[in-house]
């Protein structure tokens, strides 16, 4: 027994609350098991492609964008508008969903709409050197990525849906 806080506690001994808190954390895909439906190999891409958006979104959006338009010299306003902008443009998915389901070809919709919405973020790059342009420019560059890419996350979760049933 030990007192803690005053209270006396009958406590495991130190070697089992040791191993309680030692756990085994794996960064490997290939050690994550496959859900019924998948192949393992089908999983890791899934999962690799899963972490390379998140890697590209986190990279894009938030404080490294709100910084490029801060260095640019955006307003108050049009840093508001940049930064909302990702989430006013989700209103996409309402009519991607029928786009979806009319064309039923959800990976060619997907990489078409993800391979626009590259284009469109690689053209950011050339921002600076736009003058007084730049920041209206930036933000209709960012309106055309985000909304491609909100395009193409909604025939991605039909095609992931669709992949995992067969």
């Amino acid at each position: 027994t030990a007192t803690v806080l005053g209270f006396r506690r009958n406590l495991p001994p130190p070697s089992s609350v040791e191993a309680v808190f030692e756990t085994k954390t794996s960064m490997n895909p290939g050690d994550v098991p496959a859900p019924a439906g998948l192949s393992g190999r089908v999983f890791r891409l899934v999962l690799c492609d899963g972490l390379a958006s998140e890697a590209m979104g986190t990279l894009t959006t938030g404080v490294l964008l709100t910084g490029f338009a801060v260095e640019l010299g955006a307003s108050n306003f049009a840093i508001g508008i940049v930064a909302a902008v990702p989430f006013l443009i989700q209103l996409l998915q309402i009519p991607a969903v029928i786009l979806v389901e009319h064309w039923r070809d959800r990976r060619r919709i997907c990489v078409g709409a993800s391979l626009i919405g590259r284009i469109f973020l690689l053209a950011c790059a050339a921002v600076p050197f736009l003058g007084p342009w730049g920041i209206a420019a930036l933000i209709g560059l960012l309106t055309v990525y985000q909304g491609a890419g909100a395009i193409g996350g909604c025939s991605w979760n039909s095609w992931m849906r669709d992949l995992g049933q067969s």
